[in-house]
């Protein structure tokens, strides 16, 4: 079918969404932002900048809402997104790495949300992610300071840090407890709001009514490996023994000032100082209280959330009622419970306090998560290496093509001045000769007129006007047959000379007026004396060829100032009639159809002649073309004449 605008507007808006909210497939700026302070990495992840996209969409719901299309689009990418950054997150070896594809994990749960109209769900997570990411972020910031880690933690150089860390240790844990969706932490009732709207989703989506079950599906899958990821990081961070602090980067600058007893590199850690330590406090606070805004309404629970955003954010047919569906309800909670806590468990079974060490020879599927699914690379290559090529194709041109170009024109110009100041040399009979020659032309310009013609024609009277000068005078010879029509004078300068048909003719012009009774005064065939030409069929329409396939191409010549034309496999009509010759003389002035379509005029050319005498009695002459439409000979009949007149007055 056709898109609407609607769906076309918002999907728009939802590509825009998908880079400032790091989707699939323009996430993968979002790991490399965290290169940065760590306070900072926890303000772009938790706050304002990330989840600026999902906030647009929520404020322009009652667009998106109109757009069951792009709504689903916005959940299959979110989902998707979802899924694929907690697959990366599972294998990632450093702290802020690992958080980071949380986020964009994070962020595919609430495009989730508002793609199955659950919009209060995806706000809802914007806020309660802000508080245990934020603290997260500055958890991780907080073990890097312990271990003076610089830029990221490695999970190989950690372990045991709740031994040292009592604080960072505390508020990690109950972060991690909020987003892995721990029973009555705020994760727990955010996401738990999300899958319950995926799974009322159904009946919105006419094309896909099965759409909302298998986002739920894939969400609760994805919820299991957050939680797992989750304190898969937490116990290789906090419990077990410590590894060493931060070998793998090398050696610092401080090492000299922390030697312990043992001559170890790195006094042992410690727990930060209360700047650090008392924003972690209350954000922990925040990620396990905040969800209590939230509660499920089916529960008959108050949601003093989703009254807040009543009436703000859209909601989709039958939302209000499912919200308060008991039984999707319990599913949902059940569901995200077990995905949660099974994730919990699974990373206890497999992490709390064992000694780690991450492989090197790892699985294909192992390698290929830990290359992030090699999106960068593949981005590379269809991306950044054909811009490059082109960047260095575009460079080529330039050194080539432009600066050959700029050196090809400063060297002639070079060369011109070099050969032009020769002539600047120093030598007075040089510049004698050249004063010399240069006086010369300025005599010769001065003692000889300079003729010349404008004219304008009009039937077959000519209007002409001829270059002024010193003392000029003036004769024409009109026909250039050698007879001088006027007299010298000065007062012939502006002259009007109506051609007779007897003028001798120096050419003809065959102008075609029509073909079929439209205009066509394009083409023109021209002839000097004594030559013939055939005409161009193309432009004479389709009537000419007559003779079987065989077409003979009409031709013109003219001879001794007479035109004969050759219909060839035409027939030529002159003066109303049809005339049935190999051959016919067209008198020059008339017009003529060739074939059953084609319209034409016959125009005379003849020469004139123009001599002009200046104050010093020096005669030049020059010569000029000129194009006439004489009245044709008695031969052609009135009607002929009058649409020949007519046609010159439309050409004009």
């Amino acid at each position: 079918g056709t898109m609407s605008i609607a769906t076309a507007a918002t999907f728009c808006l939802f590509i825009g969404c998908t880079g400032k909210s790091a989707q699939i497939p323009l996430y993968v700026w979002l790991p490399d932002a965290m290169a940065g302070p760590t306070p900072v990495s926890a303000l772009i992840h938790a706050a304002t900048m990330v989840t600026s996209g999902i906030y647009l969409v929520c404020r322009l719901s009652p667009v998106f809402a109109v757009s069951p299309t792009t709504m689903a689009i916005i959940a299959v990418t979110g989902t998707l997104t979802a899924l694929i950054a907690a697959s990366i997150a599972l294998v990632q070896n450093q702290l802020k790495k690992v958080l980071a594809y949380s986020t964009v994990s994070q962020l595919g749960f609430m495009f989730a949300a508002v793609g199955v109209g659950a919009f209060q769900a995806g706000i809802f997570h914007v806020f309660t992610h802000a508080f245990f990411k934020a603290c997260l972020f500055l958890g991780a910031g907080s073990v890097m300071h312990a271990v003076h880690a610089h830029g990221d933690a490695d999970l190989n150089e950690l372990g045991g840090m709740k031994k040292w860390m009592p604080i960072t240790n505390i508020t990690f844990f109950i972060s991690c407890l909020a987003i892995a969706g721990f029973p009555l932490t705020a994760g727990f009732f955010s996401k738990d709001m999300i899958l319950h709207g995926a799974l009322n989703a159904g009946g919105y989506f006419p094309f896909a009514p099965w759409l909302g079950t298998a986002i739920f599906a894939t969400l609760t899958l994805a919820a299991f490996g957050t939680a797992f990821y989750m304190f898969r990081l937490y116990f290789l961070a906090f419990t077990g023994e410590f590894r060493g602090g931060h070998g793998a980067h090398g050696h610092d600058d401080h090492a000299d000032d922390h030697k312990d007893d043992h001559g170890h590199g790195h006094a042992e850690p410690h727990e930060s100082e209360s700047p650090m330590a008392i924003p972690l406090i209350v954000l922990a606070l925040g990620a396990i209280a905040v969800g209590f805004l939230g509660m499920p309404a089916w529960m008959h629970l108050p949601d003093f959330w989703s009254e807040w955003l009543h009436g703000v954010v859209a909601g989709i047919p039958g939302a209000e009622h499912a919200h308060h569906d008991a039984n999707t309800g319990t599913i949902a909670l059940i569901a995200g419970t077990v995905a949660g806590l099974g994730g919990i468990g699974l990373a206890f079974v497999k992490y709390y306090n064992k000694p780690w060490h991450s492989a090197t020879d790892l699985s294909p599927f192992h390698q290929f998560l830990f290359d992030k699914w090699r999106v960068d690379e593949f981005y590379n290559a269809i991306i950044v290496k054909p811009m490059s090529w082109s960047a260095q194709v575009a460079a080529g041109i330039d050194r080539t093509v432009v600066d050959g170009t700029t050196k090809l024109v400063a060297g002639i110009i070079s060369g011109g001045s070099f050969a032009y100041t020769r002539l600047h040399n120093g030598r007075v009979h040089a510049y004698g000769a050249s004063m010399a020659f240069g006086t010369i032309a300025l005599t010769w310009w001065v003692l000889y007129p300079h003729p010349h013609i404008e004219h304008a024609e009009k039937g077959d009277a000519v209007h002409f006007v001829a270059g002024s000068g010193l003392g000029y005078e003036y004769r024409w010879d009109f026909d250039s047959d050698g007879t001088f029509e006027t007299e010298w004078s000065k007062d012939q300068r502006d002259v009007t000379h109506a051609f007779e048909g007897s003028a001798p003719l120096s050419g003809v012009e065959i102008k075609l007026l029509e073909v079929a009774g439209r205009n066509r005064g394009n083409y023109v065939l021209a002839l000097g004396d004594g030559e013939s030409a055939e005409f161009n069929t193309r432009n004479l329409g389709d009537g000419w060829k007559v003779k079987g396939d065989t077409a003979v191409v009409p031709s013109a010549r003219l001879e001794g100032g007479k035109l004969y034309v050759r219909p060839g496999a035409s027939s030529l009509s002159l003066a109303g009639g049809e005339v049935k010759q190999d051959e016919v003389e067209v008198p020059v002035g008339s017009t003529f159809q060739l074939g059953p379509y084609a319209k034409l005029r016959v125009d005379g050319v003849v020469e004139t002649t123009l001599e002009v005498r200046n104050i010093f009695g020096n005669t030049m002459a020059t010569h000029e073309q000129v194009v006439i439409s004489p009245k044709a000979a008695a031969t052609a009949a009135r009607g002929t004449k009058n649409s020949g007149a007519m046609a010159q007055r439309e050409a004009h």
